[in-house]
């Protein structure tokens, strides 16, 4: 079974702007408005147990002596965490300030609810522009003729 969430028809647009208000997207972005972006995991911490960005929960220490678990598109890039952290009632991640994680395919929307100086955009997968990629074509072409020029004047 899904989770989902159930609401009457009727009040769309207030969920949405809701969605939108404390996610930063209500899921309704283009394909391809997907970045990747990395965080400082002990700069996004709720509580001592769980981090979250752009509202979603990003890592959880489910128990002391359990390890730490990554939402999907999460993955550890840079530090180490303890294998265990923390105590029975209040497990810890204790991400240090070494702890870099990267998160995949967020949508650019969702950043709006984040500090803009608590994230670095690594990958942009927006779909490329035709007319750039000319341009820049273009200009790769016209300095390889320009290469083979100099290229052949030294022969």
């Amino acid at each position: 079974m899904r989770d989902a969430w159930n609401f009457d028809a009727r009040d769309e647009g207030r969920v949405r702007a809701l969605l939108r208000e404390i996610f930063g997207t209500d899921g309704t972005e283009t394909d391809g408005d997907m970045v990747t972006v990395r965080v400082r995991l002990a700069d996004h911490m709720v509580g001592r147990n769980r981090a979250e960005f752009a509202g979603r929960e990003i890592a959880v220490r489910p128990g002391r002596r359990r390890p730490v678990r990554f939402a999907r598109g999460v993955v550890l890039i840079e530090g180490r965490l303890p294998g265990a952290g923390g105590s029975a009632r209040y497990p810890e991640i204790n991400a240090g300030d070494d702890g870099v994680v990267e998160i995949r395919d967020l949508p650019r929307g969702a950043l709006e609810v984040e500090d803009v100086d608590s994230y670095e955009i690594v990958a942009d997968d927006r779909p490329a522009d035709p007319a750039a990629l000319r341009a820049e074509r273009a200009r790769l072409l016209a300095r390889v003729a320009e290469i083979d020029a100099l290229l052949e004047g030294q022969a």
